[in-house]
């Protein structure tokens, strides 16, 4: 770190605190770093597309009013990409939910995604990648060859038409993709505050709803589970993003586009905890439950569980 410390130092000409940050499950790096009295957080990273892409959805989403971090510096390097963002702090939502302000904290989230989806023009819109049936499919293909065939030894070939079929049906909106709670901070002024989100894209208008409410890492009664829906239903009914969907159809988008993205994760942990890192598979158990109890609502999924579960 004194290395990293000296680097900054001589790149911001000016004398700095460094401290490390917990990351994320991807490579890059974080530190807190504080310059004069002000806290930033210094991003280390790859110089691969989505550092482009989170600088641009930056300065794009802050227009729209949606609070992202601003970039305050960046710099690229021996194929390093360092870049200087806000600071939001430490106050996760997974650190600060609880059965008391879980309503509250919600609504504020679920206010986010609409505003995400309906202040974004057209023209935006049309940059951002496609959830598409290969994207799809590529990422279901994590569950069957990382969780499946070299965690579990299980070899077998599965059809996922009707999940994909199904999914690519539902209409699409502009999307974080990893709305949750380790992504999302609560802050005084404008919360939620909204980190990660390099990966954005157009996808179901609940893809983003589904990641929050039945989150890998935390989890809630039925019930709330319920409530939440139907809430988020009529959001998106009021603001006309979907009209004449039934409660019951509407369910059924949050049961299987959540169960994509469950079995997906299934793969990624798997790979992590192949490559060396097994922090992630604690979570595995709360996933399996949330795949589990969507296998047997539908018939079509009933030889999914009983492959595996």
């Amino acid at each position: 770190m004194t290395i990293i410390k000296q680097q900054l130092s001589a790149w911001l000409q000016q004398d700095c605190e460094i401290s490390s940050v917990t990351g994320d499950a991807s490579g890059r790096q974080y530190y807190r770093v504080t310059i004069k009295a002000t806290d930033y957080i210094l991003m280390v990273a790859t110089t691969d597309p989505q550092f482009y892409t989170f600088m641009w959805l930056a300065k794009l989403w802050r227009a729209r009013g949606l609070n992202v971090p601003a970039v305050i510096n960046y710099r690229i390097f021996n194929q390093q990409a360092w870049m200087l963002i806000t600071d939001f702090g430490d106050n996760l939502y997974l650190n600060e939910l609880n059965a008391d302000n879980a309503d509250k904290l919600y609504q504020a989230a679920f206010a986010t995604i609409i505003q995400l989806q309906t202040t974004s023009p057209a023209s935006d819109q049309q940059l951002m990648p496609q959830m598409v049936p290969h994207y799809l499919a590529h990422q279901l293909n994590w569950f069957q060859q990382w969780y499946l065939h070299d965690h579990l030894h299980i070899n077998t070939k599965i059809n996922f038409d009707f999940l994909i079929d199904n999914i690519i049906k539902m209409p699409y909106g502009l999307t974080h993709i990893d709305f949750h709670s380790r992504n999302l901070l609560c802050v005084k002024n404008n919360s939620p505050a909204i980190i990660d989100f390099q990966d954005a894209m157009m996808a179901p208008v609940v893809y983003d709803f589904v990641s929050l409410i039945k989150d890998c890492y935390i989890s809630w009664p039925e019930e709330k589970i319920t409530l939440w829906t139907k809430h988020f239903h009529a959001l998106l009914s009021n603001n006309n993003t979907i009209s004449d969907i039934s409660i019951d159809e509407f369910t059924m988008w949050v049961d299987l586009v959540g169960l994509q993205r469950h079995l997906k994760v299934l793969g990624q942990f798997a790979n992590f905890h192949h490559n060396g890192n097994s922090n992630y598979m604690q979570y595995v158990p709360r996933i399996l439950s949330y795949v589990s109890q969507i296998c047997d609502k539908y018939i079509e999924l009933k030889d999914l569980k009983g492959i595996f579960l």
